[in-house]
């Protein structure tokens, strides 16, 4: 398993427990629920309770470490690492798979729309619902 480095929680005001550091390593290459995240942990041999879970990504989330992603039509909700380039999904209304694209379509317009409104921008999500290529294959088999 891959490691945070040592000061990395201390820089937010967080101790650094395996705990925390096997949430974050989760949580930077995927958007998962709270209970998603403890079946892994349990998974991998961590004796923890749900409750600790959530408590550890609220404080993330708190901290600015994590954001929370609530996606249409969904009751839970799905947290990512708050990452140095932003990235935006594209979810399957069928199967609800998530797929993170990096590329930002918006960004020029953006700029445009905080000149002309003399806004500053401080970040945005984009979250494209549709059907994903597995699903519309098996509607036309």
């Amino acid at each position: 398993m891959k490691t945070c480095h040592k000061d990395f929680f201390q820089d937010h005001g967080l101790k650094n427990t395996p705990s925390r550091d096997a949430i974050y390593h989760l949580l930077e290459d995927q958007l998962l629920t709270a209970d998603q995240v403890f079946q892994k942990l349990i998974a991998k041999g961590f004796s923890l309770s749900f409750s600790t879970v959530y408590r550890i990504l609220e404080k993330f989330v708190e901290k600015g470490i994590v954001e929370a992603v609530k996606l249409q039509g969904e009751a839970s909700v799905l947290y990512q690492v708050v990452s140095t380039h932003h990235h935006h999904q594209l979810v399957c209304t069928r199967c609800h798979q998530i797929e993170t694209i990096e590329e930002c379509p918006i960004d020029a317009f953006e700029q445009m729309i905080a000149k002309q409104h003399k806004f500053t921008i401080e970040s945005h999500q984009m979250i494209l619902y549709g059907i994903c290529d597995h699903c519309k294959q098996k509607s036309t088999d």
